[in-house]
């Protein structure tokens, strides 16, 4: 890729368009990763700034776009982890209350009618707080499969690990998923909707 050999030869004004290029799809993995909006710009520049650094010992073996979304999960695991170890235990209210309104833009909400916005409002709230239960492997597959649009060898790729486990992590994620939104579809089903 013409860009990239021109920033890895130092051009700044290169860097600057190829920022441009990606920076609203590597905030979107973000978001979708971390289920915090707050942090995604803070984790974004610590992403472009660990690929400026590291653009002189990219080689092109694999798609820039791939290299890059590794970058930018593995700085999401990262903060997960260090989150993580500042808050031991959080109560699920607490997810709710944290996720609320941080992924709307990933869902549509095609109904003007008051009632059917409501329920879409509803549905949004418990898909966020069900993504924010999974763990951090799980939702990344996810995020880069379902809402992504990602195949599961970019996948792999991007989490450096074989086609196989990533199928196992996304069949078992979309498992969780569905177990922890079960609740709130038999609630949905006994109010008649």
């Amino acid at each position: 890729m013409e860009l990239v050999a021109r920033c890895q030869s130092g051009d700044r004004a290169a860097f600057r368009q190829l920022v441009e290029q990606y920076e609203r799809t590597v905030f979107n993995i973000i978001v979708s990763v971390m289920g915090d909006p707050t942090e995604a710009d803070d984790i974004a520049q610590e992403v472009f700034l660990k690929v400026y650094r590291s653009l002189p010992t990219f080689r092109g073996g694999s798609q820039f776009s791939v290299w890059l979304y590794r970058v930018t999960v593995n700085q999401c695991l990262d903060w997960l982890k260090r989150r993580r170890r500042r808050s031991a235990v959080m109560s699920l209210d607490q997810l709710v209350d944290q996720s609320e309104g941080d992924l709307d833009f990933l869902f549509k909400d095609a109904s003007p009618d008051a009632t059917e916005t409501l329920d879409e409002a509803r549905l949004q709230q418990a898909i966020h707080a069900a993504l924010n239960t999974l763990t951090p492997d799980h939702r990344v597959v996810i995020v880069l499969k379902d809402l992504e649009g990602r195949s599961q060898e970019e996948i792999a790729a991007i989490l450096d690990c074989p086609v196989g486990t990533v199928k196992s992590r996304l069949t078992r994620a979309r498992e969780a998923l569905k177990e922890r939104l079960r609740p709130f579809y038999e609630a949905w089903k006994a109010g008649g909707n």
